[in-house]
């Protein structure tokens, strides 16, 4: 988790590279990842990717891509699980990550 989060800040701090990232984990550790980046990176803005399916449309609304691939993105970071992404990979396929 720590190497992830610490290559992240590499990016955004050296290249300039906002992203979107997408993580990709276990259910049981998505909150894990969304307080360890908030913790080690607070400049990453988070997206906690989980939820039922309205949910998820509602957190769909920001993956704009005039909003994204910036700093002053509504999200840097997409936390989600494996279960969830191929749910959801038509939508996932849309962004560039």
């Amino acid at each position: 988790t720590i190497q992830t989060i610490s290559f992240f800040c590499y990016l955004t701090e050296r290249e300039n590279n906002w992203g979107p990232f997408l993580v990709v984990t276990p259910k049981a550790t998505l909150h894990n990842w969304q307080q360890e980046l908030a913790k080690f990176c607070p400049t990453l803005k988070c997206l906690p990717y989980w939820g039922n399916k309205n949910d998820r449309q509602e957190l769909r609304k920001v993956w704009s891509a005039k909003r994204m691939y910036r700093q002053d993105s509504e999200f840097h970071v997409c936390v989600t699980s494996y279960e969830i992404l191929v749910t959801d990979e038509k939508h996932f396929s849309r962004v560039k990550w």
